[in-house]
């Protein structure tokens, strides 16, 4: 079968069309034919090497093959003997980070941080074939297409940030970074009563996705002016609640200043080994401000198919590409001009 893996340490991405497919060996397990898998910002950062600290840590052989992608779709097409939450024909979407449920984090609620996660049977879901355990395959809504679903993992997480920052109606809301997961954010947020909604970025087409999507304002973050123009829409208070999208540290001090006091920070991003900021203190202690991060989500994938429907997937996917036109698709993904890039199986 075709799969598409990053090749360890810093030699891009390749596709391996001779990979064997995976095949059910416990009572639990599904198949799934693959029909479209996204590219999330994760996939780039492995792609671009941020990841490699970890594989050194663990002693991977330099040119391992890293199975890439998580954001899948696919058909049932085989299935064990004690599967119960899917049959043989459903559509499905995947939930690929698949905790122990032994260890502390797990008992206490806290799956997203297990400490021992399980490895996806199978390989990542940038491929042909995957096989998971039915407790992470969710069936897909009747209503909704299976390219539209690519986001349901991506909308889970902007769900669990925006339930992470508590935001009520009618509160201030800015988020900095006009991916994906800030371009779903922003309509979670509104779909929560926020106003007004500021969206940041740095690229003109993604200032205007997010106009289009329903902000306030969209401004550009290198802008001189942008903090004040942003303090405008809170007649100088500043934001009750900010949620960082865009894994770049720089922005993080804008952040701290457009909250207003009692505020809260939430960082989504996924950064680096290594990352580090200087936080004022001071203004954090003296604006008793909260600080939060929202690492992956434990119990929201559900919901997230649930909200799909209530959410503008034509808007969000701006590119589908062939799986053989794989490299064209990271490409566009990094282009700056694309919100989620899809590749078809």
């Amino acid at each position: 079968m075709k799969q598409i893996f990053y090749i360890y340490p810093k030699q891009g991405i390749k596709m391996l069309d001779t990979i064997p497919e995976p095949q059910i060996t416990l009572p639990d397990d599904v198949k799934i034919k693959i029909e479209y898998a996204a590219i999330c910002g994760s996939d780039a950062h492995m792609v671009s090497g941020a990841n490699d600290y970890l594989f050194e840590m663990y002693e991977l052989p330099k040119g391992n093959p890293i199975p890439l992608g998580h954001e899948s779709v696919g058909t049932v097409v085989e299935i064990g003997n004690e599967v119960t939450t899917c049959k043989v024909g459903d559509r499905v979407t995947v939930n690929t980070v698949i905790p122990c449920g032994k260890c502390h984090n797990c008992r206490n609620g806290h799956e997203n941080l297990c400490e021992s996660p399980l490895s996806v049977r199978g390989g990542g879901g940038m491929a042909e074939y995957l096989v998971l355990p039915d407790s992470e395959v969710y069936k897909l809504p009747d209503n909704l297409s299976s390219l539209h679903c690519t986001l349901a993992e991506p909308l889970h997480i902007a769900l669990e940030s925006v339930e992470k920052a508590n935001i009520k109606p009618g509160e201030a809301v800015a988020i900095v970074g006009g991916g994906p997961i800030g371009m779903l954010t922003l309509q979670v947020a509104k779909l929560s009563g926020a106003y007004p909604i500021v969206l940041f970025d740095i690229t003109k087409e993604k200032l205007e996705f997010a106009k289009n999507l329903g902000a306030d304002k969209a401004i550009h973050s290198m802008d001189t002016q942008a903090a004040s123009r942003a303090l405008e829409m809170t007649k100088g208070f500043g934001f009750d609640k900010i949620i960082e999208c865009s894994s770049s540290p720089k922005v993080l001090d804008m952040a701290i200043n457009l909250l207003r006091k009692g505020g809260t920070l939430v960082i989504t991003s996924v950064y680096p080994g290594g990352s580090k900021y200087e936080l004022d203190l001071g203004s954090v202690f003296t604006k008793e401000l909260t600080i939060r991060a929202s690492n992956i989500a434990p119990n929201t994938y559900q919901r997230s198919l649930n909200l799909l429907n209530r959410i503008d997937c034509d808007k969000i996917i701006t590119s589908v590409f062939e799986v053989d036109d794989y490299i064209k698709a990271f490409d566009a993904h990094k282009d700056g001009k694309n919100i989620k890039v899809v590749i078809k199986f």
